[in-house]
């Protein structure tokens, strides 16, 4: 029985694929550019694979901390939504304010787990803030 690769491995190939052989070989420069999107979309897709279902737990830990009286569905990406929409409503409200340090630390490290996918070479170390 032959089995399918997994969905990282593919993208990644395709990824290597696009820059490696199709880019090189395109002499349409908006087209070749139009490879390097579709090559770095692929990388991207592969590496949220990875880290999406992490990141989605961590971050549902710290918005049911933030709002503990929210009712929280077993559908994760269910209760991220209804979690984020509380917190926006309550930051609009002010009923819960952006600056509150717990709020900071939540945002700061959605945004972080967020660009350690997108942008794994940024830094998100707390030595650069001013």
């Amino acid at each position: 029985m032959q089995e399918r690769p997994e969905a990282r491995a593919v993208l990644e190939a395709l990824a290597r694929f696009l820059l490696e052989e199709l880019q090189p070989a395109v002499a349409d420069k908006r087209l070749a550019f139009r490879v390097l999107i579709a090559a770095h979309l692929a990388s991207t897709v592969a590496a949220e694979l990875d880290g999406r279902p992490g990141h989605a737990q961590a971050e549902l830990l710290r918005l049911s901390a933030l709002l503990p009286d929210v009712p929280i569905s077993s559908d994760v990406r269910v209760a991220l939504r209804d979690l984020n929409a509380a917190l926006v409503d309550r930051v609009m409200q002010q009923r819960l304010s952006s600056d509150d340090a717990a709020v900071r630390a939540h945002l700061k490290a959605t945004l972080a787990e967020a660009l350690g996918v997108f942008s794994p070479r940024f830094d998100t170390s707390s030595e650069i803030e001013g």
